[in-house]
């Protein structure tokens, strides 16, 4: 434990691996948790200071609970990956707390649903990967002003939002194999 807030290269910080390759420090992965709620109530004993990327890749999440990131991760995290797992449902207020994130990539889970307010708690959102999920509908990202990249590849999409319209920094919109 002390290790992990001193900086060796590889440490315990239960029930993290947390690895210093370089400044920052970066959350590599948290095994054995059913939901991200879990994960960040066990990490607010650890000193997030320098962690700027959240890791939560394959782990079995299935939901995560809204203000689950809150308070506490606020403008620390700017990289979120929560790939190959089986969330089904982002609800509204999923994101809040992350006021600094930049990236998140959520490909290959199970989204079926977005509510509307889903991403609210990121205002600095520029990249969004929901690739490889189940949506049928996208009606999700309004008032990301920031948003740059949009990635809704291998979904089931039918209908789109009039609101994407409203992405004025939008650059790139991938919507193959839809």
């Amino acid at each position: 434990w002390d290790d992990a807030r001193m900086g060796s290269e590889a440490s315990a910080c239960p029930p993290c691996d947390c690895r210093t390759w370089s400044n920052p420090r970066v959350l590599e992965s948290c095994s054995g948790l059913t939901d991200a709620y879990s994960l960040v109530w066990r990490l607010r004993a650890w000193n997030r200071n320098k962690m700027t990327k959240l890791d939560m890749s394959d782990e079995y999440i299935d939901k995560i609970k809204p203000g689950a990131f809150s308070p506490g991760l606020e403008d620390k995290v700017e990289m979120l990956f929560m790939i190959y797992n089986s969330i089904s449902r982002l609800a509204a207020g999923t994101f809040d707390g992350l006021d600094g994130v930049r990236k998140i990539f959520m490909w290959e889970n199970n989204i079926r649903a977005i509510e509307a307010g889903a991403f609210r708690g990121c205002p600095s959102l520029e990249k969004l990967d929901l690739s490889s999920n189940e949506l049928t509908t996208f009606e999700a990202v309004e008032g990301r002003a920031k948003l740059m990249y949009l990635d809704l590849t291998y979904n089931y999409l039918e209908s789109l939002s009039d609101s994407l319209g409203e992405l004025r920094a939008l650059v790139a919109l991938d919507l193959d194999y839809n």
